[in-house]
């Protein structure tokens, strides 16, 4: 296989794509509304960063030791304990260093930064990959219809994990296939993955992908002999040192990073392991049916994606997706070098392939928890997008193969296609932004044709951030508010950040609420149905509509 040399004009290239991408998310960050889960972690990241202060504080006494009991540990980090510490750590001394010492953002912009830097790593990481093992200009392509993902794009902007760990699992498999070439990529891939299994559980399934890769690749290796003295033996495949990297480095880095674990260390891995084996379900709509628990159709993670991602992202990459596979059935049973000229560049193919189908194949098991939506198999998408990329240059050459006078006019083709598969991801953004997990393309007629046909188009509770001005203008003072899916903590933030007047308070319920606003969501039809009970009327009096569907509402009492 060839390699390409990575040059300073690749660093440069990839670099500055980051770094804009990273500008424009902080630009746009204050129009987005805290999802639940921000919520949470805001206050974790919050209590986390209070540790790493006092045992500083601490050190400077000569009590160190004081930090490190088991009362104090779990004083600071027992909330929140389901999942790993690092992206929460990183949030809380991201707010602490841009919010609280500099003064460059509010508090929310300052957890968020984390997140969005992760999303710049990623497109950093997607270029130099393709520029590496392909060329430039499927790098540029492949990283920019990443970018443009319009529910990519949003989850960018969150103080979440799903956009940190599809940076670190790009990562680790990028750090792998250049360990089977350099020693040093073989410890940094160990030292990689332990960092992705601190980010989140997700990272505990790219080891055997691995393994099925080299397998692939090593498979000549695998083979029986008769021995001389007539029994067989085996040989086996030569084991990359990064697998041995793994083993020692992840759980290392696990352990290492997450204090909560170290007054008690099996027995609470077991429980968060345990916590992820029988985790909640969250209900989710699907052509008019809500699923609160096991199973979900096989169908639902390859449709939705079909219909979330940007429709000409999604025909190149599904394209890409099945003349590859293709080539490769091909190739493994004529044993000709058609396409891929040699075994390493096929099962790099292989890997591609691999990394794109299970993060979607492994939601469609029947036994997998339902989750709230496509940021849950973002995993594919960085070499969904790459495939696409590739079927773009297949298409272009076969185009001026058909017809050789467009060869003069090829440069030019190339970049006005390029422009506008980049600019169908843009209008989507600018279509839904700041609402960004209502994203459907044309294949469904955008945001209106899915709510027709009973698609979920918003979870989480961020929406009821587009109705704190109205709340701010027209309550009276001291007014209480059923915010409904948002939940407290992101509320605290909202009035600690200056979006909403201190003075409105959070109620639980709408039995004795002044307003409430009311978040989309078939599976909490009920919250609405109360809401009208007590209020006494059922007519919202402001709401959030993209496509005249609702994406939330604000509905006021009449009868108090």
């Amino acid at each position: 296989m060839n390699r390409n040399i990575l040059t300073k004009k690749d660093y440069i290239t990839a670099l500055i794509i980051a770094l804009i991408y990273i500008v424009i998310l902080l630009a746009t960050s204050k129009d987005i509304g805290f999802v639940r889960d921000e919520g949470y972690y805001f206050k974790a990241a919050e209590q986390y960063n209070g540790w790493f202060v006092e045992l500083w504080d601490n050190l400077k006494k000569g009590r160190p030791l004081a930090s490190f009991t088991k009362a104090n540990i779990d004083r600071y980090f027992s909330y929140n304990h389901e999942h790993p510490a690092l992206m929460k750590e990183l949030f809380g001394f991201s707010w602490q260093l841009f919010a609280n010492k500099l003064k460059l953002t509010n508090n929310s912009t300052g957890f968020r930064i984390p997140g969005m830097l992760s999303a710049g790593l990623l497109l950093f990481l997607m270029y130099l990959f393709a520029a590496e093992f392909f060329n430039r200009r499927v790098a540029i392509l492949s990283t920019l219809m990443m970018a443009v993902i319009p529910r990519f794009w949003f989850h960018s902007h969150l103080a979440c994990f799903d956009v940190p760990i599809t940076a670190m699992w790009f990562f680790t498999v990028y750090a792998f296939v250049k360990s089977l070439y350099s020693f040093k990529w073989g410890i940094l891939a160990g030292i990689i993955f332990g960092f992705a299994l601190a980010t989140k559980h997700n990272a505990y399934f790219i080891p055997f992908l691995l393994l099925i890769y080299i397998i692939y690749l090593r498979h000549n290796e695998l083979k029986f002999h008769k021995d001389p003295d007539g029994g067989v033996s085996l040989s086996i495949p030569t084991i990359p040192l990064a697998f041995f990297s793994m083993l020692i480095f992840g759980p290392l880095i696990l352990i290492g990073h997450w204090p909560y674990l170290w007054p008690e260390v099996f027995a609470r891995l077991g429980t968060y392991f345990n916590f992820h084996l029988h985790h909640e379900h969250y209900p989710v709509s699907y052509f008019n049916v809500t699923y609160d628990r096991p199973p979900l159709p096989v169908s639902y993670p390859y449709f939705k994606t079909m219909i979330t991602v940007p429709a000409v992202i999604w025909i190149l990459g599904t394209l890409g997706s099945f003349r590859a596979t293709f080539w490769l059935i091909v190739q493994w049973i004529k044993k000709t070098p058609q396409i891929y000229s040699t075994l390493e560049s096929r099962a790099l193919m292989f890997l591609i392939l691999l990394n794109a189908f299970f993060p979607i194949f492994l939601i469609s098991l029947p036994s997998v928890p339902i989750f709230g939506g496509v940021k849950h198999w973002f995993n594919a998408m960085p070499y969904f997008c790459l495939l696409g990329a590739l079927e773009f240059e297949t298409l272009l050459k076969f185009a001026i193969s058909y017809k050789p006078s467009l060869i003069k006019f090829s440069k030019q083709i190339q970049y006005g296609a390029v422009s506008l598969i980049i600019l169908t991801g843009i209008l989507g953004i600018i279509y839904i932004h700041p609402v960004g997990t209502g994203f459907y393309n044309e294949f469904v007629r955008g945001v209106r044709g899915a709510a027709d046909i009973e698609m979920q188009r918003k979870f989480w509770g961020f929406a009821g951030y587009y109705e704190l001005d109205y709340l701010n203008t027209n309550l009276p003072p001291n007014s209480s508010v059923y915010f409904q899916r948002t939940n407290y903590d992101s509320y605290r933030m909202y009035q600690r950040d200056g979006f909403l007047r201190k003075d409105i308070n959070y109620a639980n319920e709408p039995d004795n609420a002044t307003a409430a606003t009311f978040h989309f969501q078939k599976g909490y039809m009920k919250d609405l149905y109360k809401t009208w009970r007590y209020f006494g009327n059922r007519v919202a009096r402001h709401g959030t509509y993209i496509d005249e569907a609702p994406m939330v509402q604000t509905y006021i009492r009449s009868n108090k």
